[in-house]
């Protein structure tokens, strides 16, 4: 019974299975890239966001209460944007303490990209020193699409005298615009 509900809850993961070469076509909770916040949740609950230091991006978080596979999610849109269009959209999935489950639906995850988007190139970084962490470390698979888009797949493995930290399955996809916010180090000014 235990497999039949992991592959249950892995199929969840799985999207439509025809040959996208549109990152939109990548969908967390209903939600893509290019979408409006408007359309999942009022104006007064997104003017709640929390605005990015610089105030180019404004970030708004969820709880999953009505979610079906995440238990959280994060999506950026520019601040002075009224439409709210998602730039960045990020479902999370926490393992306390089980960080090898997170390495294997990080890894299926990966295959359903591979099988279901046409990218552009494949990058699998490793496990690597958190940068602000100690002792703690990330593993990112990232996906980079022609339109300068990208989806990152990264489990998070935090050492366990950080308390306030839970190990986590973070699958994000980015707008080109926010890949060049993020990489162009306007992010961290």
């Amino acid at each position: 019974m235990k497999k039949f509900l992991v592959i249950v809850f892995l199929n969840l993961f799985i999207f439509n299975p025809s040959k996208g070469d549109d990152i939109r076509d990548f969908e967390i909770e209903g939600m893509s890239i290019g979408d409006s916040l408007l359309d999942y949740f009022s104006r007064d609950k997104i003017l709640k966001s929390y605005v990015y230091p610089n105030k180019k991006y404004a970030s708004h978080f969820g709880r999953g209460e009505n979610f079906k596979i995440y238990e959280g999610f994060q999506a950026f849109y520019l601040s002075n944007d009224d439409k709210y269009i998602i730039h960045y959209l990020s479902g999370i999935y926490l393992y306390r303490n089980n960080i090898n489950e997170c390495y294997e639906k990080m890894y299926f995850i990966a295959e359903e990209i591979k099988t279901g988007l046409s990218f552009e190139k494949y990058h699998d970084s490793g496990k690597m020193k958190h940068t602000n962490l100690p002792k703690s470390f990330a593993h990112n698979l990232t996906f980079s699409f022609k339109d300068g888009g990208n989806i990152v797949i990264a489990c998070m493995d935090f050492h366990k005298d950080l308390k306030r930290y839970v190990d986590k399955l973070a699958v994000s996809v980015r707008s080109k615009e926010f890949v060049n916010f993020l990489s162009s180090g306007e992010a961290y000014k």
